[in-house]
């Protein structure tokens, strides 16, 4: 709201009812800009002081806002005699560009005596021409104002008091901008924000604070950093800066006295723009950017930072608290970390307070000492005195809210420790403070999910509890459950037995995993109680405490599966004491299978280095590695995963009755009859040894042993009472094109199979012409399907076997489905030919082919039909070849 000044002078007998006619017409708010502001509906409500002044018309920001010079007279020579010098005097002593002065004439017809010409429809004008801006209101009969004179100049009044303000604030931005820096430019600068709070711009205040505290900072070295006395100002929300004030404008001032009075500016500001939350915030902020310095001081003690601290962080958290009772939402980041530091900070307080009461009773001074940052010792005391900054009227307050309200009351104590010391005094009412403050944070703990920081603070708690048993188990439980259970002061076996039995076993293991506690024998105690239990309770868990295992079996140890295996499994255990159990499993596991395989010892106890003897079969082999461990006991059951290990357990496949391997050629004949050895080991006696193939045709053949006995075949391939050894199988198979052979055994209830690739050579058509006529011999070939075929040379021989010397044409070349041919000039007839061929997977062998003759004669005698059209041999010789 804001509330300007107003002064008035006025005839005595008319004082109080023109005021009092000026207050009924004052307009509620007003819409306008103050010089650098937004466009403001801003609630409006004028102080009108009379005949008191106008006093520190030379403060910028107290000075009134307007000065109303009120004046009556009867005939025009008591105006010019007396009205007018009095007003020109009182302009004179009174004028200043930011207080406007306006001569308001009251017509008052009971003062008028007949009628002069003074008083005739001029006088408005003879009014102006001599005093500039005066105003006009009448005296009704009953001798009060008329209040539609007011109606109508009060808009004049209140542009002139926004025009009044907009000066001052040009002029202090002038002054703040003037070089060089001084102390005076913060000065101003403070006198800028409460200008601006005047007006109820709060959110330049804030601009104008962030701005001004951001250049303190950068010139730190203009001010000596903080005063002792500066640590008595209070955070509380509800106090005024009026010491502060009075400090800042009287004397040099500390970097911390100029930053505080900015903070509760800034306070004062969110607070009456209803951001209480930002001002937390903000108070916080500061505390923290400011605390390291202050205990760095040299000029300040451990117990003045302590009190200094405990008093700001106990006036932040009562101002959570009210906004929490208020049904305002309190950020919770904000409101633990007060919390916490808070009930910190308090319990070293209360112990350096208790300290210094004992020396001020041991003393022989007759006055004591008192819990003050004061050197002469005296108590804390309020700073009195205002300056020219402080206005007669308390600074504006937030509106009342419907349910709860806000304390609107400023407290000018600003050194007022004695709720502090209430708390420090005995240890009853600090107790109580401790009390409260952490059951406080408990409850931020658990509406937030912090369930660990819940129990670590009720653990805390219970030190300043008479019955410390409310949060015992609670905590216990909790507390554990993290992983933290050395917070505890003592873990005994009655605490672990409170827990309910769906969390203790968990509970134990907990503690047995915590290296920094104390109590993990204690726990491996209950949790074997638990395991040896006659009468168990239904339950399974699955934990992980500080237990590895190793196989402590010889090193010629070997398993083989399906058969009865006994481990002996070492255990290293990383805590005290030992556990038993009725029943323990230890799982294996292979990476191929998802099955675990559990060996099992009865009535166990195990500490760190016990080896015990587990039984059970491996059901297949592979490598094993140890997964996990089960302590049993009925229905309760406590499965503990066990880090990972590289140690194996290579299992070995049981030998099979039966095992064979197949020999073949490397190439075999298309459509014949060929044979493929097996060779057969029979690890022992078998009634009935059975062979299946499969991918080619097949006849049963005898088996013959070392000895060369031979054991005849039954329905196939099927023999009986086949003896322990090494037998052979030569069996005739037929391949028709390459492919695979699979053979299965099958002997005792166990099969093998294996399995192996074979090529089959295709049918390589090749022949080879002479012509007698142009002596050239041509060689056509030819396969059915692609092949790796390629004829690299030929060798011609005569009838005397005698060779003879060729020129080739086309060769080497590749043979394929369609007919691949070459040529070549001979010198001689020749009667035969060896064609050499290369095929991938095998050496370069040759073919011997038998010559045809072609005669040209011998075949026009033979074809005498004419239809019949002869497609000879034509020689494909390279250009310039002489035949």
């Amino acid at each position: 709201m804001f509330q300007p000044t107003i002064f008035i002078r006025v005839p005595e007998e008319m004082a109080q009812i023109i005021a009092q006619t000026m207050a009924e017409t004052c307009p509620k708010e007003i819409t306008a800009v103050f010089n650098d502001t937004p466009q403001m509906v801003v609630p409006f409500k004028a102080h009108i002081i009379t005949n008191q002044g106008p006093q520190k018309l030379d403060s910028i920001v107290n000075a009134p806002h307007l000065l109303l010079y009120f004046f009556t007279c009867a005939e025009k020579n008591d105006f010019i005699k007396s009205v007018k010098p009095n007003y020109m005097n009182f302009y004179k002593a009174n004028r200043r560009d930011y207080a406007p002065i306006f001569p308001v004439y009251i017509n008052n017809s009971k003062t008028i005596k007949g009628k002069s010409i003074f008083f005739n429809q001029g006088i408005y004008s003879f009014l102006q021409t001599e005093l500039g801006n005066v105003q006009t209101i009448e005296i009704k009969a009953n001798g009060k104002p008329k209040k539609e004179n007011f109606d109508h100049i009060w808009p004049v009044f209140v542009s002139s008091i926004v025009q009044s303000i907009a000066t001052r604030i040009t002029i202090l931005r002038n002054l703040i901008n003037k070089q060089p820096l001084s102390v005076d430019t913060f000065r101003h600068s403070i006198r800028l924000a409460i200008l601006y709070d005047h007006v109820s711009c709060y959110q330049k205040v804030i601009e104008t604070a962030d701005v001004t505290d951001k250049l303190i900072i950068k010139h730190y070295k203009m001010f000596k950093f903080v005063n002792p006395r500066s640590l008595n100002y209070r955070f509380d929300f509800c106090i005024g800066a009026d010491s502060i004030s009075t400090r800042i404008f009287s004397e040099d001032p500390t970097e911390y006295d100029l930053r505080f009075l900015l903070l509760k500016r800034r306070i004062q500001a969110m607070v009456c723009s209803e951001d209480t939350i930002g001002a937390i915030d903000a108070a916080f902020t500061f505390l923290l950017s400011v605390a390291d310095r202050i205990r760095r001081e040299k000029n300040i003690s451990e117990y003045g930072y302590s009190l200094w601290m405990t008093q700001a962080l106990n006036d932040l958290q009562l101002q959570c608290a009210k906004e929490k009772e208020m049904g305002h939402t309190v950020p919770v980041n904000h409101y633990t970390a007060i919390l916490e530091w808070y009930t910190k900070i308090l319990p070293r307080m209360h112990k350096l307070y208790m300290k210094r009461a004992t020396a001020s009773s041991n003393a022989s001074s007759s006055s004591p000492i008192s819990p003050s940052f004061s050197t002469d010792n005296s108590p804390l005391s309020a700073l009195s005195g205002e300056t020219d900054e402080q206005s007669s009227k308390p600074l504006p307050q937030p509106e009342k809210p419907e349910k709860q309200t806000r304390s609107s009351s400023v407290r000018k104590n600003s050194g007022d420790f004695a709720l502090l010391e209430k708390i420090l005094s005995t240890d009853e009412r600090f107790n109580e403070e401790m009390e409260k403050g952490l059951s406080t944070l408990i409850n931020l703990y658990m509406g937030c999910g912090y369930s660990r920081n819940a129990a670590i603070t009720m653990n805390k708690i219970r030190q300043y509890q008479e019955d410390s048993s409310r949060y015992l188990t609670a905590s216990a439980i909790t507390i554990t459950k993290k992983g933290y259970s050395h917070l505890f002061d003592n873990i005994s076996e009655e605490l672990l037995n409170s827990i309910p039995f769906e969390e203790r076993i968990s509970s134990c293991c907990r503690v047995l995993s915590d290296k920094r506690s104390r109590d993990r024998e204690v726990a491996a105690k209950v949790l074997s109680s638990i395991l040896t239990d006659p009468s168990p309770k239904k339950i399974r868990v699955s934990m992980n405490i500080p237990l590895t295992l190793e196989i402590a079996n010889d090193s010629d140890f070997s398993c083989v599966e399906t058969e009865q295996t006994n481990l002996k499994i070492k255990f290293k255990c990383e805590f005290p004491g030992e556990i038993k159990a009725k029943r323990i499993l230890v799982g294996m596991q292979n990476w191929r299978f998802t099955k675990i395989m559990y060996f099992e010892a009865q009535d166990v106890t195990i500490s760190d280095g016990t080896i015990i003897t587990v039984s059970n079969t491996f059901w297949k082999a592979g490598a094993y590695v140890l997964y996990n461990v089960k302590f049993i006991n009925g229905e309760s059951i406590l499965n503990i995963i066990l880090p990972p290990t590289k140690e194996l357990i290579h299992v070995d496949p049981r030998p099979l009755p039966v095992d064979f391997e197949i020999e073949m050629p490397d190439f075999l004949l298309p459509r014949r009859w060929q044979l493929a050895l097996l060779r057969i080991t029979v690890a022992r006696p078998v009634e009935t040894l059975e062979f299946k193939v499969n991918g080619l045709s097949y006849r049963p053949a005898p088996l013959r042993n070392k000895n060369k006995e031979v054991v005849e075949p039954e329905n196939g391939l099927t023999y009986s009472n086949v003896d322990a050894g090494t037998h052979e199988l030569y069996l005739p198979i037929q391949p028709l094109v390459s492919g695979s052979l699979k053979i299965e055994a099958s002997a005792n209830k166990t099969s093998v199979s294996r399995e192996v690739r074979y090529k089959v050579s295709e049918f390589l058509e090749m022949k080879v012409i002479y012509r007698l006529a142009t002596k050239v011999a041509q060689l056509s070939a030819s396969v059915k399907s692609n092949s790796n075929l390629t004829i690299t040379a030929i060798d011609f021989y005569g009838k005397e076997n005698e060779k003879i010397e060729c020129e080739s044409i086309g060769l080497p070349a590749v043979v394929s489905n369609s007919t691949t041919t070459a040529l070549f000039i001979l010198k001689s007839e020749p009667e035969v030919a060896n064609v050499w061929v290369k095929q991938m997977g095998l050496k370069e062998f040759s073919l011997r082919l038998n010559v045809e003759q072609l005669n040209d004669e011998v075949l026009i005698n033979q074809t005498k039909d004419e239809h019949m059209i002869q497609s000879p041999l034509t020689t494909i010789a390279p250009i310039g070849f002489a035949l």
